[in-house]
């Protein structure tokens, strides 16, 4: 039939009459679009006689009509009938849309009578009609009949017209040839058009396939014979015509064009169906039908990937599903997100039975019905399997296709680059050519002669058809043949999900109950329910728990593997025997012979990893091949003899699983037989050995068969093994007892095989507690499982149960079962903390496969070393690998663990996205190995953390190289506090030039970039294309006039910044005022700004509030704390906050010298808009009693959200927090902290606070009364509200209430409470008792799992009772109490109770993190808590007490036992200077300790060996170092210089008060600094004598830009006018960090104090705090200091000037300055009197002035 003029449209007859009979033949449906079809037929309305209409009815047809799928072009014009015109050939349905015909067919509704309607019905047809499947709108208007209903008579009359009808349209022949006439030239039209397409130049890419393969694949057989014949006509008249080269290429194309429409028809032939079983035998289904899309997902690279598949589907069961890339089947030539490059080749992983092929099939299905992939013009599907038997051969890729494809040899076509050609390669893995890609000739001629292999690798290289696309599927083992460089992306086949699992169940068994009990037993064995990843394993199961669980099979429900395949196989020769011989006994010989043949197969072959097997491979193991066809019948669901797509021989096992229990079956078996035959030559072995004897044979073959998996690396032994120790259980061999072969009594046997498979268990057991391996140790576990042996399990849960792994001792083998239990959970590993467990390498190596398997590994604080760094790095290698975030902060790798670590991230199999290296010691030569392995694999890292190493402007430089580079997608760098300078911004901002669009946080805070690096970086920052979010330049040395680049840069490009923190730098106000410009700006969507201690002022406030009122609706936190606004300022910043636009939360205000002004200013503010402030901090201002109450008003409306409230040291009194406690009162439910810390309270305000705390609504987490004056009935308020409302409280601190004494007895009722949820209580200076600290120790000992943090310091009463009971509340197991304070002065305690402490300590260690014992001094009881601090689980980081002399060696022995965790020790005042046994724990390279504090110690300069062990220290971590009180004089502080001199030296804090320096060390302290200034932030120097010349060196370095000392202490130091000249000269130099300077007692002299006036009214100095308290400053010097706290820029804070003598005048200049409005000295003492100007009474001042 021809393409489209044979298709003839419906002409309508009545309804009643459309039905037409049945057909023997199926029908064609045309589904085309609308408008394939031309103008429709125009019949005139009145115009057909009833004749006519009759003659219309098409006779019997011999062939089926065809349904066109084809587009609206592939018709020409159409048939215009004439009004007499009729049509005797078949009817075709159009599925075309509506447009495809023209106006339709309008009957009037009279013209049509009954009887005329009747005759249009066609009579009966041998073949179907064609169903239009298009919707409703593809006809035009309908035709519209009358509406009267026809009775039976009208349908009787129409039954006789149909017979005359038929005999009219016979003897019509006229009307006949004239629609024949029409339908010849409308065929040739349509071919003619067809061919025109052919022989375009753009062909075959102008060939649309989809519109018309289809129906010609429908309906090729009908149509071949007349398209042959009338392009015989063509190409004969196009010859005639000259034509010949047209006529040719015509004829070549129109065999290619036939050649496509067969290979689609064969190929959908082919692939419709698949079979169950075999294909001889199976049963085909159809695909569409059963096909479910597969879970196809990205799969890295196509590196070598070695592990046993059962791993990886165990590994992939763990994967969290928001990190897979789901790709569908028909997509996976399209990219994914974010790939530019176009795809030729990909590469399909999955282990075996995962549905590879079945996704192939479908693939090639959807193609060859014309349902995908249409760009595709060729689609060759082959098989290594075929491939494999024609490796001998010579072919040409030509020949190759030849020979599989018959379609292209039969046209004679020769492929080429014009055409769209895709070829799949199935089952790589099954491959037996070399593949060697690297010495294979080259081949470029797809007609050329060559090998398989040749062609293949030439293929796949691209040097054949580069223009090909090639699709290859393999399991993971064997996808490494295939150089990486070669596939452009690889997909890995997944096999069911959970849920995918239960409606496979639920569709293969009908019976609802039965599906249930089967899901519900495979969920109880996670090994299993992992297995039912695989489709096929999900069959095998289905196939013997239905059997089982219905109850049609006797037997124990299988719930191992060993188990479960064995049932299978049974059942499978069970029910080969029931079709061969009627029943389904079994027979030991014929059964055992099907075993042991197809076994021996298995097992040779699985040594040598072979899969498929072909006839010489039987032969080779003694299987006939006429056998193999048997035993293919026999046991079709599991051994198959199998046919590829083109026919050629192959065999297989269903599934590698299978495959490796039937390996195990045969040496189980062999190894039987064997064992009983040598049992019975041992009759003459005498009795008492021969016991032994016998069973060593089996007891050596499990263990060599578990030392034989063990040296696999690839773990392809592992399954075997299982199945093998399966196999030994007497459970297990019940069900196939038949098989085995017995000697002796039954009983004597099962007692042997139980006394070989314990001692199997045992080597099992030892060989995990040697093997480093942890993954082979996870198979080993398995073992164990299936040997019915949980006891390590058993352990490590009884720990997980108890809460106590960290403190238990755990052997190898212990961790290891740890491993195995958190793999095998239901849960899902997202986050792995190994400091839940315990912080050490071994841990961490034994629990290698958690990690690997968590998406977040936090390893961070865990005293790793470098042996971890390459475990490390091999797991990040692994393709199982689901590590994307890895933090390894605070641990000692330096250098050469970043190199190790290093070697994995450059792999290409590494996700890593975040990786955290803070404070690891990383320097250059660190930052080296990371740059090189970044620049080899930068397209993964997302985050980068190195801050608080020492990299280095050339470390910096190193890791720009990484940056600058296109690939890289770094979007997070943090370099806080890593030395970073000018010259490492340079090379930043370089870098960020190159590459600016990726960057979207930057911390640069704590390093020294001077005002060059600064304008580079915001050079960046102007970049349009720099998309930077977040940056930090906190501690910067930011001044005024650095701010002038950052606010034109931002200018530039205001859009994408969201977070700055500028802390601790000067702008100064025109900084500030060039900040707001940016900030006004409506493109602004800075979301967080910091600006703490800053130096904001009244003017800078204005800038700001001006700005924010212009765009108020972005800013979500302000920090300006520690500056001046004033309340001007404050005033201004409120007009923000009433903006109803403004949607700040978070405000922090502290330490701004808040008036009540400023708070009536922000309450109003908050009134106007209060729903969405969320934090407020008001701490250290003056907002008094008045000021409080204003803030009430707004705490009290209900729509005010306020959850953090801070109020510490605002010199609120009783009266104020009244008014407080009625807010909250009215709305309590919002608020979670409220801090009041440092006011004076009382018992009446604490008591309104309670009401608060009792309604139900109150939520609040966190409660600060220290220092509030609360009493015993202040407590006793507390205690009630709380045992009324217990759950909600997380911290209570009472501290410094020394009135609260017995009220603890009665908060402890509230501890008591299993409500009670309080984590942190402080009781620190309480008054508390005996009684109290029994009572508080009883209810601890009730609820113990919630307290973390327990501060008892200064409380004198606590006798040994309190100590013991609080002590068995510690060694509960249950106690989780990390932090204890306890200070120790009562000699009532320092005896029983001192023991019970240490005791308990060594019953639970593993929670404490800090204890403070101090003041304990006497015998030798400290050594109690040596042996506690020397068990491996004590995680002791702070430990504070004094340590009598005959105690420092068990102190030292317990750190050397221990170093690892241990961060602060304070051992001040401790006895004698026998120190030594602790300066060997100082050099350990697993000492982290950061603050070491031996003031008072008695260390001489004869000591010097303390000074040597501080040289050997890990200096990186040591932060804090006070040597107070001792005298090490010069020689001692000489040394301890070199120490200051390290470069790597982060030293901080150091306190050498009163210890003997003179000018001599001071000089060589003095040039250490100015090697290493930049970290020192406090010096304390007191009570010594360095003198003038010594102070002259020290000043040198203050007025070092890169000196950012904060706090200097000289107290006492002699220091006279000379020395107050440099220091003031050096602070005038560098006057922005320092905040707080003692220079008490000493003598300065008058030109010294005019000086440091001076350096006071500096604007940018930063001096908090000046301490001259007896300097003998005389008048003068008070005129010049009350000039400087006068003038605007001054922040001073505290001016002690106590022990002077200011005279009149000088009282008179300080009045006067209080007075002053303007003031900003919140604190002056003077002689005894402390005064704060801002509540200063006239009594003060009066009484100042006359002082």
């Amino acid at each position: 039939m021809a393409r489209d003029s044979m298709s003839v449209h419906i002409v309508f007859s009545s309804p009643l009459r459309q039905e037409r009979p049945g057909s023997p033949v199926p029908g064609c449906v045309s589904m085309k679009s609308d408008g394939s079809m031309g103008h429709p037929i125009n019949v005139k309305e009145a115009a057909l006689s009833t004749a006519q209409r009759v003659c219309q009815e098409r006779p019997d047809s011999p062939v089926p009509s065809c349904v066109s799928m084809k587009s609206d072009g592939s018709m020409g014009q159409p048939i215009n009938f004439r009004e007499d015109t009729v049509s005797t050939e078949q009817s075709c349905v159009s599925m075309k849309s509506d447009g495809s015909m023209g106006q339709p067919i309008n009957f009037r509704e009279d013209v049509l009578s009954t009887e005329q309607r009747v005759q249009q019905e066609k009579p009966y047809s041998p073949m179907p009609s064609c169903v239009s499947m298009k919707g409703d709108g593809s006809m035009g208007q309908p035709i519209n009949f009358r509406e009267g209903d026809r009775d039976q008579q009208e349908i009787s009359k129409s039954e006789t017209l149909n017979e005359q009808s038929t005999q009219s349209q016979l003897t019509d022949l006229s009307s006949i040839f004239k629609l024949l006439e029409q339908h010849i030239i409308s065929f040739v039209k349509s071919e003619l058009k067809r061919w025109k397409r052919l022989l375009t130049p753009d062909y075959p890419e102008s060939f649309d396939s989809q519109e018309e393969d289809q129906e010609v694949v429908d309906a090729e057989h009908q149509e071949s014979s007349a398209r042959s014949e009338t392009l015989n006509i063509t190409l004969h008249i196009l010859r005639n015509m000259n034509q010949k080269e047209l006529a040719d290429t015509l004829e070549k194309y129109e065999r290619h064009d036939r050649c496509q429409h067969k290979l689609k028809s064969n190929l959908r032939k082919k692939c419709e169906r698949v079979f169950e079983g075999i294909a001889k035998q199976g049963k085909p289904t159809i695909l569409n039908k059963i096909y479910t899309e597969l879970y196809i997902t990205e799969g890295g690279s196509g590196e070598v990937n070695k592990e046993h598949e059962v791993r990886r589907i165990e590994t992939a069961s763990r994967r969290p599903v928001e990190q897979e890339m789901p790709i569908k089947c028909n997509d996976i030539f399209k990219p994914l997100p974010g790939q530019d490059k176009p795809i030729r080749t990909v590469l399909t992983k999955g282990v075996a039975g995962i549905g590879k092929t079945i996704s192939v099939q479908k693939f090639i299905l959807d193609w060859a019905e014309g349902k995908a992939n249409q760009d595709t013009h060729f689609m060759f599907p082959l098989t290594f399997r075929e491939l494999n038997l024609m490796k001998v051969e010579k072919h040409s890729l030509m020949d190759l296709l030849n020979h599989f494809f018959m379609e292209t040899k039969e046209s004679g076509m020769s492929i080429s680059d014009k055409y769209n050609a895709l070829f799949v390669l199935d089952g790589l893995d099954e491959c037996r050519l070399p593949l060697d890609f690297q010495n294979n000739e080259s081949c470029f001629d797809v007609t050329e002669s060559t090998s398989v292999d040749v062609l293949l690798t030439n293929l796949i290289k691209g040097n054949l058809l580069p223009s090909a696309l090639l699709w290859i599927t393999s399991r993971p083992a064997a996808a490494n043949q295939i150089p990486p460089e070669y596939v452009d992306q690889v997909t890995e086949v997944r096999g069911f999900n959970d849920p995918q699992k239960e409606e496979y169940f639920r569709k293969r068994i009908s019976d609802v109950t039965l599906a249930n009990k089967i899901i519900t037993h495979l969920k109880s064995s996670r090994s299993l329910h992992i297995m039912c990843h695989i489709p096929v394993f999900c069959w095998i199961s289905a196939t013997v728990l239905q059997r089982l669980l219905a109850g049609a099979e006797s037997g124990e429900i299988p719930k191992t593997l060993s188990k479960m395949y064995m049932h299978f196989i049974m059942f499978q020769i069970k029910q080969k025997n029931l079709k061969y011989h009627g029943d389904n006994v079994i027979d030991p010989h014929w059964d055992k012979e099907i075993i042991l043949s197809l076994g021996k197969l298995a097992y040779e072959q699985l040594e040598t990893g072979n899969l498929i097997f072909y006839e010489e491979d039987l032969t080779e193991c003694g299987i006939d091949v006429r056998e193999a066809s048997v035993y293919s019948g026999v046991c079709t669901e599991v051994f198959r003899e199998e046919f590829g797509l083109h026919q050629g021989k192959v065999y297989c096992f269903v599934h590698l699983s299978i495959q490796e229990c039937l390996a195990a079956f045969y040496r189980f078996l062999t190894f039987n037989d064997d064992f009983n035959t040598t049992k019975n030559n041992q009759q003459s072995i005498p009795k008492n050995l021969k016991r032994r004897v016998k069973i060593m044979p089996a007891i050596h073959f499990y263990q060599n068969a578990v030392d034989k998996a063990l040296q696999s690396e690839n773990g392809h032994l592992d399954l075997f093994l299982r199945f093998l120790l399966g196999l030994s259980l007497p459970s297990n061999q019940t069900i196939f007892r038949g098989l085995l072969k017995w000697t002796g009594g039954r009983s004597k046997i099962d007692t042997e095989t139980v006394e070989v498979n314990k001692k199997t268990i045992d080597y099992i057991k030892e060989k995990i507690q040697e093997n480093a391996s942890s993954e082979k140790c996870i198979n080993l576990f398995h073992c164990l499982n299936e040997m019915n042996d949980p006891t390590l399990v058993q352990e490590i849960q009884s720990y997980l149960s108890s809460g106590n792994v960290s403190g238990a001792k755990l052997s190898p083998a212990h961790w290891s079962a740890l491993a195995f239990v958190l793999l095998t959970s239901a849960e899902e590993l997202g986050v792995f903390d190994l400091k839940q467990y315990s912080g050490s390498d071994e841990a961490l190596m034994r629990l290698l496969p958690v990690v690997k398997a968590s998406k977040t590994a936090l390893l961070n604080k865990c005293s790793l070393s470098v042996m971890s760094c390459g475990a490390l790095a091999s797991a990040l290698c692994s393709s199982s690998s689901s590590l994307i975030k890895l933090d390894l902060s605070e641990n000692d790798l330096q250098d050469s663990g970043v190199e190790l670590l290093s070697t994995g991230l450059d792999n290409p199999l590494c996700k890593l996205e975040t990786l955290s290296l803070s404070a690891c010691g990383v320097t250059e030569e660190g930052c080296a190995s990371l740059a090189s392995a970044l620049r080899s694999n930068p397209s993964q890292l997302r985050e980068l953390d190195l801050s608080y190493n020492n990299p280095g402007d050339s470390g910096v430089k190193l890791l720009c190289t990484v940056l600058e580079n296109p690939s890289c997608k770094l979007e997070t760098l943090s370099l806080s506090a890593c030395g970073v300078t000018e010259e490492g911004c340079a090379s930043l901002a370089s870098a960020l030039r190159s590459n600016p669009s990726q960057l979207r946080e930057l911390d640069l805070s704590y390093n020294n970039p001077g005002d060059s690096g600064v304008k580079l970086l915001y050079a960046v920052l102007e970049d349009p294309h720099c998309k930077l979010e977040i940056l930090r330049l906190s501690n910067c040395d930011f001044t005024n006039k650095d701010c002038a680049s950052p606010t034109l840069t931002l200018k530039s490009n205001p859009s994408h910044l969201r977070e700055l923190d500028l802390s601790y730098n000067n702008p100064g106000d025109s900084g500030i005022k060039l900040l707001s410009t940016v900030l006004e700006d409506s493109h602004c969507k800075l979301k967080t700004l910091r600006l703490s201690n800053c130096r904001i002022t009244e003017k800078s406030c204005t800038f700001l509030a001006s700005a924010l009122r212009s765009n108020p609706s972005h800013l979500r936190e302000l920090d300006l704390s520690g500056n001046n606004p004033g309340d001007s300022g404050v005033k201004l910043l409120s007009t923000v906050l009433e903006n109803p636009h403004c949607k700040l939360q978070t405000l922090r205000l502290s330490c701004c010298r808040i008036s009540e002004d400023s708070c009536a200013s922000l309450a109003s503010a908050l009134r106007s808009n209060p729903s969405h402030l969320r934090e407020l901090d008001l701490t250290d201002n003056e907002p008094g009693d008045a000021g409080v109450m204003l803030l009430s008003a707004v705490l009290e409306d209900p729509r005010c959200k306020l959850e953090t409230l801070s109020l510490s040291w605002c010199v609120v009194k009783e009266g104020g927090f009244g008014f407080l406690a009625l807010a909250l009162m009215s709305n309590p439910s919002h608020l979670r902290e409220l801090d009041l810390s440092k006011n004076t309270l009382g018992d009446s305000a604490v008591m309104r606070l309670s009401a608060v705390l009792k309604d139900p609504h109150c939520k609040l987490e966190r409660l600060r009364l220290s220092h509030c004056s609360v009493t015993q009935e202040g407590c006793t308020f507390l205690a009630s509200a709380l045992r009324s409302n217990p759950s909600h409280l997380r911290e209570l601190d009472l501290d410094w209430n020394s009135e609260v004494k017995l009220g603890v007895k009665e908060l402890s009722v509230v501890l008591d409470d299993p409500l009670c949820r309080l984590e942190t209580l402080r009781l620190v200076g309480c008054s508390v008792t005996e009684e109290g600290f029994c009572s508080l120790a009883s209810a601890l000992k009730s609820n113990p799992s919630h307290l973390r943090e327990l501060d008892l310091r200064h409380n004198y009463e606590m006798a040994s009772s309190g100590v013991r009971q609080l002590s068995a509340v510690l060694e509960d197991p249950l106690c989780k109490l990390e932090i204890l304070r306890l200070c120790l002065h009562h000699s009532d305690y320092q005896g029983e109770g001192f023991s019970n402490l240490a005791s308990a300590l060594r019953s639970n260690p593993s929670h404490l993190r800090e204890l403070n014992v101090a003041g304990y001094s006497q015998d030798s009881r400290l050594k109690l808590f040596s042996a506690a601090l020397k068990d491996p689980r004590c995680k002791l980081e702070k430990l504070i007490c004094s340590v009598p002399e005959q105690d420092f060696a068990s102190l030292g022995s317990a750190l050397r036992s221990n170093p690892s965790h241990l961060r602060e020790l304070d051992l001040q005042f401790s006895e004698d200077s026998n120190l030594k046994p602790l300066f060997s724990v100082l050099n350990n390279p697993l000492f982290k300790l950061e603050k070491l504090r031996l003031s008072g110690c008695d260390v001489e300069e004869k000591g010097c060996a303390l000074f040597s062990a501080l040289r050997s220290i890990p200096v990186s971590h040591l932060r804090e170092l006070d040597l107070s009180n001792n005298k090490p004089g010069d020689s001692g502080v000489i040394q301890l210089s070199a120490l200051l001199d390290d470069p790597r030296c982060k030293l901080a804090k150091l306190k050498l008060s009163d210890c003997g320096l003179t000018e001599e060390g001071s000089t060589s302290l003095a040039s250490a600094l100015r090697s290493n200034p930049s970290y020192l932030r406090e010096l304390d120097l007191s009570q010594n004598t360095p003198i003038d010349s010594g102070m002259k060196l020290l000043s040198a370095v203050l007025e070092d830009p890169r000196c950012k000392l904060e706090k200097l202490s000289l107290y006492n130091c002699r220091i006279k006018e000379e020395g107050c000249v440099a220091l003031a000269s050096a602070l005038r130099s560098n006057p922005s960090h320092l905040r707080e300077l003692n220079l008490s007692c000493n003598n300065p002299g008058v030109s010294g104090v005019k000086l440091l006036s001076a350096v006071l009214k500096h604007p940018l100095c930063q001096l908090e705090i000046l301490k001259l308290w007896h300097c003998a400053i005389t008048e003068e010097g008070f005129a010049s200091l009350a000039s400087a706290v006068k003038s605007t820029p001054s922040r001073m804070w505290q001016l002690d000037l106590n022990g002077n003598d200011p005279g009149d005048s000088g009282v008179k200049l300080f009045s006067a300055v209080l007075k002053d409005p303007q003031c900003r000295l919140p604190k002056l003492i003077v002689t005894g009197l402390e005064v704060r100007p801002r509540s200063l009474s006239s009594d003060q001042m009066n009484l100042l002035e006359s002082t």
